[in-house]
């Protein structure tokens, strides 16, 4: 992997599209996996989707899903095999990975409040949940290190953001012109569940940009990991993170 200090916002942005394209059928199962409370949502009737306890379903999947999403796609981005029994990381991780995204919305509403860039703090602290995954890390010294490898990357990391930010407007724009096509009614007028050709395509369409932007960001990780010398020490010193290597975890990897 290059060196992070000789890449652009495009040469990483370009890396992971070209990952996306190498590995199609992994992010595609990657992102199906992310997707599927949105799928649901579109072909259950709206009143079904309304309910709280289709909602409380919903956020549960969500929560017990997304911190395996996250290893799946590492692993993938890295060449690494994998089993799908790894997107289910255990309680613990689960856990630690709700508290820190907590602790990340939290710092982010306090600097926006205490009039500090509250879009420092989101793209400083934005691979911790990455790290907490993927090192098998706690809460607090995810955030730490997420801090550490970004250190004076704010504004790469920035542009780098603007060209997800654009991918997903075109996402929207997709689903805007063919819910125009087909006559869609987005009002909420009525209880029926959305034409199924929408829902199909939009559908497919959801998994192609979340599988390519899951990809994208796994590649900036990887390139911040790559061009990081190591953390600080309780000594002092330095020492080098190594991924998941406590052999209890269940991401240890293969």
């Amino acid at each position: 992997m290059s060196n992070l200090k000789q890449l652009s916002a495009r040469v990483i942005a370009q890396e992971g599209f070209d990952s996306f394209l190498a590995n199609i059928p992994s992010f595609g199962l990657i992102a199906l996996l992310s997707v599927i409370p949105s799928i649901l949502t579109l072909i259950v009737d709206k009143e079904i989707a309304a309910n709280p306890f289709f909602f409380i379903f919903i956020a549960l999947y969500g929560l017990a899903i997304q911190p395996g999403v996250l290893y799946l796609s590492i692993r993938t981005s890295e060449g690494s095999a994998w089993s799908i029994t790894n997107v289910f990381v255990g309680l613990k991780t689960t856990f630690l990975y709700f508290v820190c995204s907590m602790l990340i919305g939290l710092l982010s509403i306090v600097s926006l409040l205490l009039l500090l860039v509250g879009g420092l703090v989101m793209v400083r602290f934005q691979f911790a949940l990455w790290l907490l995954v993927d090192y098998d890390l706690g809460p607090i010294e995810a955030l730490k290190e997420s801090w550490r490898i970004t250190e004076g990357r704010f504004w790469l990391l920035s542009r780098y953001a603007f060209i997800l930010i654009l991918i997903v407007v075109a996402f929207a724009a997709v689903l805007a012109i063919l819910g125009f096509v087909l006559g869609v009614n987005f009002s909420g007028g009525s209880s029926a569940p959305l034409p199924l050709g929408f829902a199909l395509v939009s559908s497919l369409s959801a998994i192609f940009f979340t599988g390519l932007v899951m990809s994208m960001h796994a590649r900036a990780y990887l390139n911040m990991i790559d061009s990081s010398e190591g953390s600080a020490g309780d000594d002092g010193g330095t020492k080098t993170l190594s991924p998941n290597n406590n052999p209890s975890s269940p991401l240890s990897r293969v």
